[in-house]
This record gives C-alpha cells, structure tokens and sequence, in this order.
C-alpha cells in the first residue's frame, strides 16, 4: 500500500501478532493512521517513507483522518522546499568554485594566471625553506612573437599561445605549474628539483617545441633557469631567471641558458 500511495488505517494493535503492532499495543495504542510522504518533483515523485498518527482511544472521527491527510501533505511540501534549498546551496557552491578557478587561470591558454602564482609561489617557498628541498625555475619568452602577429594575424599567435602552453605542460609533472606572467611569457615552477635536472626539462621543452607544425614559420622560444637559493624571494629569483632568458636571447634566441649568479650545481654521478 506504501508503494501505491494510499493512506493505512489499523484498527486494533490489540490483536496484532507483529513485534511492531506487540510493541504498540504495549503502549496503549489503539488506531494508527499512516499516509505516505511523497515529494513530487517535475513529474516524478519520491516515496520518502510514512506518516503516522497514533491513538490511546479506539474511535476516531472524519477531522482525525483529514488530519493526517493534511500533514501527509505539509510534510511532503517541507521537504520539497528543503531539498531545492539545498539544491540552491550546492549550485551556488559549485558557481563559487567555478569563478574562482576562472580568477586563477589566463582564459586563452588555460595556464594560471599572476593571481594563483602570487598565492601559490609563497607556499612553495616556505616549504622549501622550512624542509630544505630544491625548487627550480623556467622562464619562457616566445621569439619573434610580435612578428608572428604582425605577419599571421592575432588569430594564428593565439593558437601558437594555446598549443605551446599545451606541449609544455605534456612535459610537466602533476605537481608542476606553468603560469602565463603576460603577453608571450610563462614561468614554470619545479618543485623538488635542482638546477641541472631543471635545465635538461627545459632543454627538452626547447625541442619539442621547434618541432610543432605551424604553416609558413618555424615556432622558437628561449628560457632562463634558476633554482631558488634559501630564504630567497620570489622577485629576486625572477629578476634573475629573467637575466638568464635575456641572456639567451643575446647569444640568438632559441636556446637555454642558467642564471649566471646561481650557485654551481654537479648533476649526480651515473
């Protein structure tokens, strides 16, 4: 009868042989009337379970079954409103974390943004000086870009800013982020990672990305490399990867070059 909708109405718990009409009766219960509670959403409707009213006396009168009738209802209703309540909560939660990941990431290229970098790099940094591991770093500046527009069009440096941020990121690991500062230029932070192992990912960035077909010109980018010294700031390290990709663009661009000021650094022996 639940399962159909209707209203229950029993009679006499005295004579009820279930553990549940034994229990009943032993607190003097006489008539129960029991209706469902069925929330009706669009066109479909929730059986949520039961209502019920109990009664110390036998009789009852046509006002006790409206009575039920009606709070049935009103039940039903409160948890309709309840559940779009929180249907309303959770939809202005998921809004909320979706305007937050557009206010940290750069809309065209899908790379963070200066916001996340300036929250992010700071914790990156406490961390290395707080557990003494390595963070490293990589500038990228794309050559010839403002030739790229001027030549192919806004449209087609888009599409170079977009694909290059994408083959970067295939050569990252999870914990590595790429980060869009403006214009044509990127930094990548390497945590856990010294200098040397930093130059070879950026090597092989360099590689892979003169290889990308493009139409008519040949895609380049040179990049500077550091590793962040403790108790080092961020500006200073950035002043300093962006001496180095300076550097590399005055020896004819498409290479890759280290921070001249950076400590020495031995890759391990084989």
């Amino acid at each position: 009868m639940i399962s159909l909708g209707l209203t229950l109405t029993i009679l006499d718990f005295q004579n009820g042989r279930n553990l549940t009409s034994v229990f009943l009766a032993s607190l003097g219960v006489t008539v129960m009337f029991s209706g469902p509670l069925i929330a009706y959403i669009l066109t479909s409707g929730w059986l949520l379970g039961m209502f019920s009213i109990a009664y110390l006396r036998f009789f009852h009168t046509v006002a006790d079954s409206s009575l039920i009738v009606t709070m049935v209802f009103l039940a039903s209703l409160i948890f309709v409103f309840g559940l779009y309540a929180e249907h309303i909560r959770l939809k202005a939660n998921l809004s909320a974390v979706r305007m937050r990941d557009l206010t940290l990431h750069d809309q065209l290229t899908g790379a963070y943004n200066r916001l996340f970098l300036n929250e992010y790099i700071q914790k990156l940094i406490s961390a290395k000086n707080r557990y003494g591991t390595t963070l490293s770093c990589i500038l990228i500046d794309i050559d010839h870009f403002k030739d790229i527009n001027d030549t192919w069009g806004h449209p087609v440096g888009d599409r170079v800013l977009v694909t290059l941020v994408g083959t970067v990121r295939e050569q990252l690991r999870d914990s590595d982020t790429i980060t869009r500062m403006g214009g044509e230029e990127f930094l990548i932070l390497l945590p856990e990672t010294p200098l040397y192992a930093a130059m070879i990912v950026a090597e092989k960035i360099r590689r892979i990305t003169e290889k990308i077909p493009f139409n008519g010109f040949t895609l380049t980018i040179s990049l500077g490399v550091c590793e962040i010294r403790d108790k080092e700031s961020f500006e200073s390290v950035f002043r300093r990867c962006d001496q180095a990709l300076y550097r590399a663009k005055d020896k004819g661009r498409n290479r890759v070059e280290s921070c001249m000021e950076c400590s020495p650094v031995t890759s391990p022996s084989k």
